[in-house]
């Protein structure tokens, strides 16, 4: 599963908090944090394709639930929100990315527009329109902007993203707003974590898996202190989960219509237990220290 592999390579570098451990049957189980379906809608059928979404999303959960795995939400991410607000004025745009939003309240689940900007050359007159969402009370969008890429850093994306970020945080309520931003850099689309998840547009219906699999990692580090063992451990552990939650899910997925892209075991923030806290475990030592 190379989508693993390429998760697993950044696991103990993220220091985030995490759920506490949940067990069944004696093990420590992952909590999945997140079901993202990523689709490409238009300004007049947004609400048919969203509610079809929700629908398969809510199929897949239930699936996952039944394999024994909780399951925090289903998230959906559309295509950069530009393409299917092009042409309108900023009055029906804001409908648009409104109706999103309401949606979002109603059918519960969380909201990803996509970037403002996925090329440096792209038109900046939409972060005016994104900037005064994420600022208003009650929004639900997430959104973000890619400020690198395979063809270099994007300088003009990286100012709008501060402009952005400046803006939000003066006129969102406690600044909160920025809670729902990202400025990206190297993140391929199909990711399942918001804010930075993207969908380029066109193609299949896709849909990818995020877990908190910070309590696995705290559990292997608890018993695994010997470096030549503890990353097969670790793959191990997993291992077991991944293919636990795939298979639940691509059951699920099988002859709907919809593509499988990937799970990622990236440890997430939320909880009580700390990759710190499983490092200090594995090294014995207080983290920051030598070794860490």
């Amino acid at each position: 599963m190379p989508h693993v592999k390429r998760a697993l390579s950044v696991l103990v570098l993220v220091a985030v908090i995490a759920v506490p451990s949940i067990r069944g049957d004696g093990v420590v189980k992952p909590r999945v944090r997140a079901i993202t379906g990523f689709i490409t809608i238009d300004a007049n059928s947004y609400a048919s394709q969203v509610q079809e979404t929700v629908t398969f999303l809510n199929r897949v959960r239930d699936a996952v639930n039944a394999a024994g795995y909780d399951v925090a939400g289903i998230r959906i991410s559309t295509q950069p929100f530009p393409e299917y607000t092009r042409g309108l004025n900023r009055t029906d745009a804001l409908a648009v990315l409104h109706g999103i939003n309401d949606l979002a309240a109603r059918l519960r689940f969380a909201p990803n527009v996509g970037p403002a900007m996925v090329k440096d050359t792209d038109d900046t007159a939409s972060i005016d329109l994104i900037t005064g969402v994420l600022s208003e009370p009650g929004n639900r969008l997430n959104a973000n902007i890619i400020v690198a890429s395979d063809d270099g850093i994007h300088w003009n994306a990286v100012r709008q993203a501060a402009r952005v970020i400046k803006a939000v945080g003066e006129r969102s309520p406690h600044g909160q707003g920025n809670f729902n931003f990202g400025a990206t850099a190297m993140l391929k689309p199909f990711g399942p974590f918001y804010p930075g998840a993207w969908h380029p547009g066109g193609g299949p219906r896709s849909f990818a898996i995020g877990l908190e699999a910070a309590n696995v990692v705290m559990d292997v580090f608890m018993r695994e202190h010997d470096p030549r063992t503890a990353a097969k451990t670790l793959t191990d552990a997993l291992t077991v989960h991944l293919r636990a939650v795939e298979a639940a899910a691509m059951k699920t997925a099988a002859g709907s219509g919809w593509t499988y892209a990937g799970i990622d075991p990236t440890p997430a923030p939320g909880g009580q237990s700390s990759i710190g806290a499983a490092i200090e475990s594995f090294i014995g030592a207080p983290f920051g220290s030598p070794g860490t």
